[in-house]
């Protein structure tokens, strides 16, 4: 390469190192956010638990939420970003699925996140709804409700035997794992003693607002888990490119100087020659 082609192309590494260093801020920036949502989600998680678990204890017959079915089909609530460009989050993830070796026809997907809604579309799973639901940076503003009322009807539905959540469980701001969670039926081991509680209603009448609730808890605590390491993996992504780009930026700026060099040095010998001659 010429002096103008090494000089353009440390232009444009140092342009793609300004810019990757910026999204790298701008990860760290949401990571705090999220950090913050993730220990409140944890909070409010226990105490949904706790509220099915009082239910649980209290019922006078068994409901289809607590106990399994015969058949072995599945709901895959698939937890995913929106955008890409986040180191191995996404691979990891999918690569989940692929280990199962599940069979398509026992299997039934929700994703939630644009990537994971186009993983299941290009793999041909079978998939619930037609549209992703999103996965913002704001987990806040995600419509709950309504996602919570679809699980229970499908689990209610009798088609399938369990819901099981496919999501990133984050461990430290450099460590996420994939984790699979079944999440209904839901296990509780043995029956407490809750005399203390007095019911206004029947708690066999509760059980479908209760259920959604603890549903609620647990989209909640697999979005923010999900949401923490997705910033994490995002922040580390950029910064080693950020590395890569000041890495070739430098390697380029010794060849531009050697090139220079040597340029300088063919015209001094040209001048020497010229002037003995």
């Amino acid at each position: 390469m010429n002096l103008k082609e090494i000089k353009d192309r440390i232009k444009a590494v140092q342009k793609t190192g300004s810019i990757t260093k910026a999204m790298q801020n701008i990860a760290l920036s949401k990571l705090k956010n999220s950090n913050e949502i993730y220990d409140h989600s944890k909070l409010y998680f226990d105490k949904a638990k706790n509220i099915t678990k009082i239910l649980f204890n209290n019922l006078d017959e068994e409901s289809i939420f607590f106990r399994g079915r015969n058949n072995k089909k599945k709901l895959y609530i698939l937890i995913s970003s929106d955008r890409g460009l986040a180191g191995p989050y996404h691979s990891h993830l999918f690569s989940l699925i692929k280990d199962t070796k599940l069979d398509s026809s026992d299997i039934l997907f929700l994703p939630i996140g644009k990537k994971g809604f186009q993983f299941i579309e290009a793999k041909k799973f079978k998939n619930s709804i037609k549209r992703p639901y999103l996965n913002r940076d704001d987990i806040m503003t995600f419509d709950y409700s309504s996602i919570c009322k679809l699980i229970v009807d499908i689990y209610k539905e009798g088609n399938i035997d369990s819901v099981v959540f496919l999501y990133n469980k984050y461990k430290s701001i450099t460590e996420h794992e994939s984790v699979s969670k079944v999440v209904l039926p839901i296990s509780f081991h043995e029956r407490n003693d809750s005399s203390e509680y007095i019911f206004e209603n029947k708690p066999q009448d509760m059980i479908d607002d209760v259920i959604k609730i603890y549903i609620y808890g647990e989209i909640l605590k697999a979005l923010a888990n999900a949401k923490v390491s997705e910033h994490s993996s995002r922040m580390i992504a950029m910064k080693n490119a950020t590395d890569n780009a000041e890495e070739i930026a430098s390697k380029l700026k010794i060849s531009y100087h050697r090139v220079r060099q040597k340029e300088i040095t063919e015209e001094l010998i040209d001048v020497i020659n010229g002037s003995k001659s």
